[in-house]
């Protein structure tokens, strides 16, 4: 999800849904809709970069937005892939 660009925090203000988590019965998963979580990404992207001052419509603005996020996650992907490997983690199954 964090291809996106968006902490907890933003993503607390999206409706959700919640299902049981077979790692962790205490910690429940939250699913939110995709195209959710890609409007706010789109909406904090143009906000933080100051276009909502130049007065568009919502639409050119989420546009625009999404080209920011866009750049943004292809930046991120081109830092990862040039870093070291990363090594896997091994989550074992509880039962609930």
């Amino acid at each position: 999800m964090n291809s996106f660009f968006v902490n907890q925090s933003e993503l607390d203000t999206l409706p959700y849904e919640e299902f049981p988590n077979r790692y962790n019965c205490a910690i429940p998963i939250r699913s939110y809709r995709r195209e959710d979580v890609r409007t706010l990404a789109c909406r904090k992207h143009a906000m933080l970069a100051g276009l909502h001052k130049q007065g568009l419509a919502l639409k050119e603005l989420l546009r625009r937005g999404e080209k920011l996020q866009t750049q943004m996650y292809v930046d991120s992907f081109t830092s990862l892939t040039q870093s070291a490997p990363s090594t896997s983690t091994f989550i074992p199954k509880v039962s609930c």
